[in-house]
């Protein structure tokens, strides 16, 4: 920014500009015009839709983890999101295909939920009406880290719906499953979720660690951000017939 001297001009000419401000009379090049391209125009299409998918992702996985809106876990979920968009994400068929970005997210930073589980939960996605978590046999004490006085230990599964072009949650169900936390071993488990497979749709299957302490009246709820461990196990969407 150039300040006037002699002359006291309020103007333009060529790719100056005279202006006055504050009592004083200064002299700016016009900003250079910025034309977007088609690559850069689509770019930013493509970051609006992750954000309106991340939000109704993260609205959906709120009963898993308080805090869900917390600023850093919206931009990595943002980021997630972005990046598969920016991929690509064709269908194949009517075949469910993996979103290998959001594939063991973990939604609490503080609770790594890949090390405090120590076994290996893997999903079932063949049936077009429902999702099996499987959890293998395990010995809760060895295979699971958990704070002092734990007594029982909730698995929660929630599988969600999202529709792809509106970017709102179609579909929500919950179940729960609970361990005492002994140094016994547990059978492997089948739990089971409904949903329905329907077109242009993203489906995130997430699970969440809970800690029960045993108290003189009552069994409590570990509450400490360091004890919620959640994660996203599995993502799929299903686009079947969309050019690439």
């Amino acid at each position: 920014m150039g300040k006037q001297t002699n002359l006291k001009l309020a103007t333009t000419a060529a790719n100056l500009i005279f202006y006055e401000r504050l009592g004083g009379h200064y002299i700016r090049s016009k900003p250079t015009t910025v034309k977007r391209t088609a690559a850069t125009k689509a770019s930013a299409i493509k970051f609006g839709e992750a954000i309106r998918l991340c939000k109704a992702t993260r609205q959906a996985l709120a009963p898993l983890l308080p805090g869900i809106n917390n600023k850093p876990l919206m931009h990595r979920l943002n980021n997630s999101y972005y990046q598969w968009l920016l991929g690509n994400n064709a269908g194949n068929g009517n075949a469910l295909q993996s979103i290998t970005q959001l594939k063991g997210f973990e939604l609490n930073e503080s609770s790594s939920c890949i090390k405090l589980l120590k076994i290996k939960l893997q999903s079932n996605w063949q049936s077009p009406s429902q999702v099996q978590l499987l959890v293998p046999a395990f010995n809760p004490v060895k295979s699971i880290i958990a704070p002092a006085s734990t007594a029982t230990i909730s698995l929660q599964a929630l599988l969600i719906a999202v529709d792809i072009p509106t970017a709102t949650v179609t579909a929500v169900n919950s179940i729960q499953s609970l361990f005492e936390y002994k140094d016994v071993s547990e059978s492997p488990r089948v739990i089971t979720l409904p949903y329905t497979l329907s077109s242009q749709q993203v489906y995130v299957l997430a699970v969440a660690l809970g800690y029960h302490r045993a108290t003189a009246f009552a069994t409590v709820l570990e509450n400490e951000v360091k004890w919620l461990p959640a994660m996203i196990l599995e993502a799929m969407y299903y686009l079947p017939g969309l050019p690439t």
